[in-house]
C-alpha cells in the first residue's frame, strides 16, 4: 500500500500548503517560493505514481475519485509544474532570500535548486509523455552545474541508508557490475560489494548503495546533471537528429577521460557519477535504434537508484531485450475496498 497511500498523502500535504499560503500575510518572495515548492513536489509525487500505475486518481479531494488514463495524469503533472515555474517568472533571486534561507534553509551550502528543479521535472515528463520538443526546451534551461539535494540531518535519515544498509531490505544486483562495460567506472560510484556478505540473509550478490546512500546523513539528489544531456540526446534522437544525440551521449560517456592520453581519473569527492569511457562511433551509433538503445544503457549507469529505470524499460522496450518483471503495480486492496469506482 505504501507507494499509492504515502505519495497520495505527500501530495494532499502540497495541496494545503498551495491552498494556505495566501492566506497568511507572507511577503511575495517567501508566498511564491513556497507555493512553487509545493507544486514541485505535487507534481514529483504524480509523476511518480505515472510510472508506476497504469491508471489513477487525478482528483483525489474527494471519495470515489474514478482512475484516469496515466498519460492523462501526466499531463495534469505537466500543468502543475508549468504553473510553478510561470510563477517564479516575475521573482528574482533577491525576492527570494528569505525563502531559502527560512524554508530550504542548506546545511552544507547546497540544498533544493527550485527553478532548476522544475525544469528538469519540466523535461523528464515531457520526455515520459512524447513532447520531445518542450523536453529539448526545458532540459536546455537546466544549469549543467546545478545539484538539488534533499538534506537529511540528524535525527532524521537518508531513506536510502535505511532500507539498504541499516535494515538490509534492499542492495545493488551484481548484474550491475557484471553487464557494465569494461572500463565504466559508474558502478562503483554507486555501489560497492556488501561488508556483511556471509552474513546471515545477505547473499554474496548483494553490493551496498555508496554515493547518495552510503551513509544515514548522505544527501540524496532531485535529479542529476546528465539526465538532462541524455533528455536532449533522447529527443534528438526521436526527431532525427543523430549527429546531435552523438555527440551528446559521447559528452556523458568520456567524463573524467583525458581525451589525448586516454587515462580515466576520477576526482575525489565527485558529485556525479564519471564513466571515464572512450567514445563510440558513428558506426557503431549508425541508426536511430542503435542511439535509443545507447541512450537506455547510459541512463541505467548513470541514474542508478533515481526511480526511472522501470519507465525507461517501458518506453525503450522496442530497443532492448530487457523486459520488467511487472509492468505495473495493482491498487492496494485498502483502495479497492473504500472506492467503488477503482475497478479492482
Amino acid at each position: 500500500s505504501d507507494p499509492f497511500a504515502a505519495t497520495y498523502r505527500i501530495a494532499r500535504s502540497a495541496d494545503v500548503l498551495i491552498q494556505s499560503t495566501p492566506r497568511v500575510g507572507l511577503g511575495a518572495g517567501l508566498q511564491t517560493g513556497i507555493s512553487a515548492l509545493a507544486k514541485l513536489v505535487k507534481g514529483m509525487a504524480l509523476g511518480h505514481l505515472t510510472t508506476q500505475y497504469e491508471r489513477l486518481p487525478a482528483n483525489y479531494s474527494a471519495a470515489g475519485a474514478t482512475p484516469r488514463p496515466r498519460d492523462e495524469v501526466r499531463d495534469t503533472v505537466i500543468a502543475i509544474l508549468e504553473s510553478a515555474r510561470a510563477e517564479l517568472q516575475g521573482v528574482s533571486d533577491a525576492d527570494l532570500a528569505q525563502f531559502r534561507s527560512r524554508v530550504l534553509n542548506p546545511t552544507s551550502g547546497t540544498g533544493i535548486d527550485l527553478r532548476n528543479t522544475i525544469d528538469a521535472m519540466l523535461a523528464r515528463y515531457y520526455l515520459f509523455d512524447g513532447q520531445y520538443a518542450n523536453a529539448l526546451a526545458a532540459a536546455a534551461r537546466v544549469s549543467p552545474t546545478s545539484l538539488s539535494l534533499l538534506q537529511y540531518p540528524s535525527p532524521s535519515a537518508n531513506p536510502i541508508w535505511s532500507y539498504g544498509l541499516s535494515l538490509r531490505y534492499v542492495g545493488a544486483r551484481k548484474e550491475f557490475f557484471t553487464e557494465a562495460q569494461a572500463g565504466d567506472q559508474r558502478p562503483n560510484f554507486w555501489a560497492i560489494r556488501s561488508n556483511a556478505t556471509g552474513a546471515a540473509g545477505v547473499p554474496d550478490s548483494v553490493f551496498d548503495f555508496r554515493s547518495y546512500g552510503g551513509t544515514r546523513s548522505d544527501p540524496y539528489p532531485l535529479y542529476l546533471p546528465d539526465e538532462m544531456k541524455l533528455i536532449r540526446a533522447e529527443a534528438h534522437a526521436r526527431s532525427g537528429n543523430l549527429p546531435e544525440a552523438r555527440r551528446l551521449i559521447n559528452e556523458v560517456r568520456t567524463q573524467g577521460r583525458n581525451a589525448t592520453t586516454g587515462v580515466c581519473t576520477i576526482p575525489a569527492g565527485a558529485t556525479e557519477p564519471l564513466a571515464g569511457l572512450p567514445p563510440l562511433t558513428d558506426a557503431q551509433l549508425a541508426t536511430q535504434g542503435r542511439v535509443l538503445a545507447q541512450i537506455l544503457k547510459e541512463r541505467r549507469y548513470e541514474l542508478f537508484g533515481q526511480g526511472v529505470r522501470w519507465e525507461d524499460l517501458r518506453r525503450l522496450r522496442a530497443f532492448t531485450a530487457e523486459r520488467p518483471s511487472i509492468e505495473f503495480l495493482p491498487f492496494p486492496q485498502s483502495e479497492c475496498d473504500r472506492n467503488p469506482n477503482a475497478g479492482c
